[in-house]
């Protein structure tokens, strides 16, 4: 992988800065993203987990959001797309690399699922992040506790709901030094101590949103 975008992405852009794969999740206008997403960033985790040249991989979102809730295709199966949500989150708990979530906008809901899934979580000092009141976790959300003691909505703060906070003005440029310089190459091996029941949990999760989907039919 070059420093030059990787093509054929449609929900994502992916490149390598320096020693760092770079995902940028793609959302719509209302921040929201599409199960697809989740699948190209499988396959951007397996290039960048392949190339020696990468040793960490960031994850960040476009403009001013990082990502909220996804959305279903009408001709998508709910079924279908919990699976993908499933394989995502097993898979990206799987790279032997250092994964980082750099919180450039609000993290809502799927969106801090996804950044949960990560070694390190680094907030814009402007980006909100956590769980709506009524949000039900689909990709093992409801295991945030362990390791932060405060997963509802609200302003950045350090060891409340993430584990770096940085000011917005040069937000990426301060957050990739402080990878290189401060984020040790082995964090990734913290992981299994915090996510050891990671699939049970994820089928709890969503077994319980397919029982009050129904219900609500």
């Amino acid at each position: 992988m070059s420093n030059l975008r990787v093509k054929g992405f449609n929900s994502i852009t992916f490149w390598q800065e320096d020693s760092i794969g770079l995902i940028v999740i793609k959302s719509d206008k209302n921040g929201n993203i599409q199960t697809n997403t989740l699948n190209e960033m499988m396959q951007s985790l397996a290039i960048a987990a392949a190339d020696e040249k990468v040793k960490y991989i960031a994850i960040t979102g476009m403009n001013s959001v990082f990502a909220k809730d996804i959305y279903f295709k009408p001709e998508e199966s709910i079924k279908e797309a919990l699976e993908t949500m499933l394989s995502y989150s097993l898979f990206s708990s799987g790279v032997q690399k250092p994964v980082i979530a750099l919180l450039n906008g609000d993290a809502i809901n799927i969106g801090y699922e996804i950044a949960l899934l990560t070694d390190v979580v680094i907030a814009s000092s402007k980006a909100k992040s956590g769980f709506t009141k009524d949000y039900q976790c689909l990709m093992g959300g409801t295991i945030a506790r362990r390791r932060f003691f405060d997963a509802n909505l609200s302003k950045p703060s350090e060891r409340k709901n993430c584990d770096k906070l940085i000011e917005e003005i040069d937000f990426l440029g301060i957050a990739k030094e402080f990878i290189l310089n401060d984020v040790r190459n082995n964090v990734y091996q913290e992981r299994n101590a915090l996510r050891w029941d990671l699939k049970e949990r994820i089928y709890e999760e969503q077994i319980n949103f397919l029982k009050i989907h129904s219900d609500k039919k």
